[in-house]
């Protein structure tokens, strides 16, 4: 989000006098960028302790093997490495093409999910 400072007289933040917003500057509002920055480390920081004690979890107190946890892994991150392999044909195409195939993939992509 973006204040307007004001260079007239008043020196109110944000500008509001309408003389002064023609020669004004725009200035950034850094306190959103903080909490986003804050919000983003948080969010790394829950991550990277699911990410650490998952494995341990899921052998301690479910017995689960590393071949079992990959078979249970496999259906929810095959549709994300089927975007990437999607993503790279589609970056060879011309625009109009791309759009296209995109288009008719989403399509049969929902009726797919209407029909399952």
């Amino acid at each position: 989000m973006y204040y307007i400072r004001c260079p007239a007289a008043c020196n109110r933040f944000p500008c509001t006098t309408g003389e002064a917003l023609a020669t004004s500057s725009l200035v950034p509002d850094k306190s959103h960028l903080t909490r986003l920055f804050v919000v983003v480390a948080v969010m790394s920081a829950s991550g990277a302790a699911f990410f650490a004690l998952m494995p341990d979890y899921l052998h301690n107190t479910l017995h689960v093997s590393g071949e079992v946890r990959g078979m249970l892994e496999l259906p929810r991150e095959f549709p994300g490495f089927l975007m990437v392999v999607l993503l790279g044909f589609l970056a060879g195409l011309r625009k109009g093409r791309a759009l296209t195939l995109a288009m008719i993939t989403g399509i049969a992509g929902l009726l797919g999910v209407a029909w399952i």
